[in-house]
């Protein structure tokens, strides 16, 4: 459902897919954007990472 990573204190990252309404979302950052599809559209100015960030 959720987790508190330790590499981003103060930070809960939400699994999208358990929700039932994702409307209320809107991520701040993307990770494993070195695999993503080319048809993924990353919005600017939003924080990516290639591989899982350390």
């Amino acid at each position: 459902m959720y987790h508190k990573p330790e590499w981003r204190p103060g930070r809960v990252s939400v699994k999208p897919g358990t929700l039932d309404d994702t409307s209320c979302l809107k991520p701040d950052i993307h990770i494993w954007t070195g695999s993503k599809q080319p048809w993924v559209a990353i919005p600017e100015g939003v924080e990516t990472h290639e591989t899982q960030p350390s």
